[in-house]
């Protein structure tokens, strides 16, 4: 018989939860149960990520239950919940008050083996930090396809960790300065599923140590994580073409960054499924309007700008929404260097997002009389 509280068996299977696959075992979570020392283990083959858990039990057992688990869990009033593994039908009684629930499970041996971890070095980050540049990047990964661009790329060398995400038509670039002291600088795809799970992982905690080697392995309170990564014979973009740090021949704007979010959010409701938007720009006035078959809407905002000259230029404007919610700074500045060139915007220390504009089109006249 095993004993747990509800509240930490919902939260340890809440972090595995998106982990798990509804393929044969990597559908299950391994529970291995030792008096003192118990663990319950999630895997998709890509990601792994095995925890601590209190469980209270005089026999040490291996079992592994269908993923079902959460969401009986979720449903249970009850704060003290019974769970008793029965080796001979490979099922799982699990109690708690009146509530009584079967739950069939498969063999810990058919469980995937732990990986295994190799030429690694340590580094020692802020969790929380860690995590929020991972996010800030995901927004700007490809979604439609499993490749480079469907990855976050992670650059550590002695002095500095770097995030990078593109999907060919914007580019987030963050680097952060960190005294990691390893011998050799690594790179890893992380692709966007296993990113994911590692802000969700990282939730709460405050410091981490990684290890770089084979696979990227992250610890944290006990807990870890390990992360296959993309293989490395595919080639990420050459993103550091894209990047300059001489904007001598660029106009410059600054524009207060949640002002400008509610402009783009209200102006883009009348924007195409594309929502292309117009800024126009001039010195000290920004004007972003929109135009489709569904009406036109514009609105003003107090900017410094020193092109001289009014400039109009067009996006898409969940493209530039998602660069000023990941900006750290609440006064981002934003380079522009022709309406058919790239805007690089500084988003804060280390942060630089780009995006190409678009081509702003006017919608067919309209008949008034109709």
């Amino acid at each position: 018989m095993i004993s747990i509280q509800k509240n930490e068996l919902k939260s340890k299977l809440n972090k595995i939860s998106g982990i798990m696959t509804s393929d044969f075992i990597t559908s299950t979570a391994l529970f291995e149960v030792n008096n003192g020392s118990s663990t319950i283990v999630a895997t998709d083959l890509v990601t792994a990520l095995r925890q601590k858990i209190t469980l209270s039990s005089m026999e040490s057992t291996r079992f592994c239950v269908n993923k079902k688990i959460v969401d009986i869990v979720k449903e249970i009033d009850d704060e003290s919940i019974t769970l008793e593994y029965h080796n001979n039908n490979k099922r799982l009684l699990l109690q708690a008050g009146k509530s009584m629930f079967k739950i069939p499970c498969r063999p810990a041996e058919d469980y995937p083996q732990w990986p295994a971890f190799e030429n690694e070095e340590w580094v020692a980050v802020n969790a929380e930090d860690f995590a929020e540049n991972i996010m800030k990047v995901l927004s700007f990964i490809a979604r439609d396809k499993y490749d480079v661009k469907n990855c976050v790329l992670l650059e550590v060398t002695a002095d500095s960790i770097k995030y990078v995400g593109t999907d060919g038509f914007r580019l987030a670039v963050i680097e952060k300065k960190a005294e990691t002291g390893i011998t050799e600088a690594k790179k890893y795809l992380v692709p966007e599923k296993s990113a994911s799970e590692i802000t969700k992982f990282l939730s709460g905690k405050k410091e981490v140590t990684l290890g770089l080697g084979n696979f990227l392995l992250i610890q944290a309170d006990g807990d870890e994580m390990v992360v296959r990564p993309l293989e490395s014979n595919n080639t990420y973009p050459a993103y550091e073409k894209a990047i300059t740090t001489d904007f001598s021949n660029h106009s410059r704007m600054f524009v207060k960054k949640e002002p400008f979010i509610k402009a783009l959010k209200m102006i883009s409701t009348l924007a195409n499924d594309k929502p292309v938007v117009r800024l126009t720009i001039t010195e000290n006035n920004l004007t972003v309007s929109a135009s489709s078959d569904l009406g036109e809407a514009s609105d003003e905002l107090e900017v410094l700008y020193d092109g001289g000259e009014e400039f109009e230029i067009g996006f898409n404007a969940k493209f530039l929404l998602d660069i000023l919610r990941a900006a750290s700074s609440e006064d981002p500045i934003f380079y522009f260097a022709g309406e058919k060139s790239p805007c690089y915007t500084e988003g804060g220390e280390g942060e630089l997002y780009i995006v190409m504009p678009m081509v702003i089109t006017k919608p067919k006249p309209t008949n008034p009389n109709e």
